[in-house]
Order: C-alpha cells, then sequence, then structure tokens
C-alpha cells in the first residue's frame, strides 16, 4: 500500500511538471528566431546577397556561399571587397563593405553553416587594407567616438542600478556604455565583432597601465 501511494505522489509531480513546461522542438526555436528578425535587416540581408551572388556567378562560382568551403569562400570574398563598385561606379565605403561582410555571416549563421568567415584572415585583412586607404583619402573617417555622458548623468545611473558591478545587468551595461564612450562602438554588431587582441592592455613609461583600441581591425 505505501509503495502504491509513493508511485500516486509520483504520478501527480510528473503531471504538474508537463503544465508547467511546453513542448518546444527545435523547429519552434527557429521560427521563433526568424519572426524576431527586424524586416529592414531581412531586406538588407536579402540585397547584399544579391550582389555577392553576381560576384561569384560572374567568376564562375556556381554554389551557394553555404556549400563553398572556407578556404574557397575566404578567397572569394577577399576579391569581392578588393573589387566591388556601386552601379555608378563609385566606391563603397567601408562601413558599408562591413555591413555586407555581415550580412553574409548572419546568412550563414542561419543556414546552420560551421563556417565563420569573422575568422576569414585574408578577407579580413582586405578590409582593414581597404578602410586603411579610405581614411588616407580623406573617405569613410566619420567621427567614431561617442558623445559622452556628462559626470552627472553618469553618476545617476550608478546610483539608480543601471551600471555597476553588482550584479550581471548593470555590468554588462557598464561594459556597453565604455566601448561606446571611449571606443566609438556603434550598435550590437560592432560589440558581436569584437574579437580577442582588439583591445590591449599596456603601460606607459612610468608604469600606468591603460587599454588600447586597435579600431582598424574592426570589421
Amino acid at each position: 500500500m505505501h509503495r502504491i501511494m509513493r508511485l500516486t505522489k509520483s504520478d501527480k509531480e510528473n503531471s504538474s511538471s508537463s503544465k508547467r513546461f511546453r513542448s518546444v522542438t527545435d523547429e519552434d526555436t527557429d521560427s521563433f528566431l526568424a519572426l524576431s528578425v527586424n524586416k529592414n535587416t531581412k531586406t538588407k540581408t536579402k540585397s547584399d546577397l544579391k550582389v555577392m551572388l553576381d560576384f561569384f556567378i560572374s567568376v564562375g562560382e556556381m554554389r551557394d556561399s553555404v556549400e563553398i568551403p572556407a578556404k574557397d569562400l575566404d578567397s572569394l570574398l577577399s576579391r569581392f571587397f578588393l573589387g566591388v563598385l556601386k552601379k555608378n561606379g563609385d566606391e563603397y565605403e567601408p562601413d558599408s563593405l562591413s555591413s555586407m561582410f555581415n550580412s553574409l555571416d548572419r546568412h550563414l549563421k542561419d543556414s546552420k553553416s560551421s563556417i565563420r568567415i569573422l575568422s576569414s584572415n585574408h578577407t579580413r585583412r582586405v578590409l582593414e587594407a581597404k578602410r586603411k586607404a579610405f581614411k588616407s583619402l580623406g573617405k569613410g573617417s566619420k567621427p567614431n567616438r561617442a558623445e559622452p555622458l556628462t559626470t552627472e548623468e553618469i553618476q545617476i545611473l550608478r546610483e539608480k542600478g543601471v551600471i555597476g558591478t553588482q550584479n550581471p545587468d548593470a555590468l554588462l551595461n557598464a561594459v556597453f556604455l565604455n566601448n561606446a564612450t571611449y571606443f566609438g562602438l556603434r550598435g550590437r554588431q560592432d560589440h558581436v565583432n569584437m574579437t580577442w587582441g582588439d583591445v590591449k592592455l599596456k603601460a606607459t613609461s612610468d608604469g600606468k597601465e591603460y587599454l588600447e583600441f586597435n579600431g582598424e581591425i574592426m570589421l
């Protein structure tokens, strides 16, 4: 009798758990994420991919980007970003090229590809060199540094617990604010694109430590 009562109690607990958690499949999560993507982002991604596809076809590459091996894709992209022009024959701004790069990265991730073009060494070097070339010509040199908040405004954020070290959310907000203020990062994608080595700890001749941000290698 005691054993039967224990089984009955377990059955009740299982029944309670089943009411707490909805049945969700991998397809459900994919659909949810697809719906959450901004419509303008989808349009921009589609437009950028069309430009890249036209280039791929022009050089005899008929495979979809998700089917191209990483080394071959790196080679194609480096050639694409070095030679692509607007329809009127003008050069693209470096930020526009970076946006195209990010569009392809989104497409590969959405397609469950194992390729991560952020590690495409040759392509990154081409984009870095092109950004430097534009700056030397006085182009693509939009002000990077964000307008800083006043001391009083920052103090208010600390007092309200919006930034600080007291919890994970406040710490992330503080990191985001510092990166935007001192490194000129704008929007989520700039933060996502940061990689190991973009920020280095250095010291002055008198031993005072400081962080140096290499903005040239940001895409």
